[in-house]
């Protein structure tokens, strides 16, 4: 079974449906769908800069001896 042979067997109000649903339901598809309709690249890649600095570089890079 493929996946888009399924979806295309659907009616495009039935698409919607499933799309809504699922955009309300989770935010990785909620950060995709944005992205996807308005792309941001220079505020996607603050937003994970930020959070690799925050996860791989304790105190923001500031050496403490």
């Amino acid at each position: 079974m493929s996946i888009k042979t399924e979806l295309g067997k659907l009616e495009k109000s039935a698409l919607i449906e499933i799309i809504s649903d699922l955009y309300k339901k989770n935010k990785s598809v909620q950060e995709y769908l944005n992205f996807y309709i308005k792309p941001d690249e220079d505020g996607l890649f603050e937003k994970y800069r930020l959070k690799f600095m925050k996860h791989f570089i304790p105190n923001g890079g500031s050496a403490t001896i």
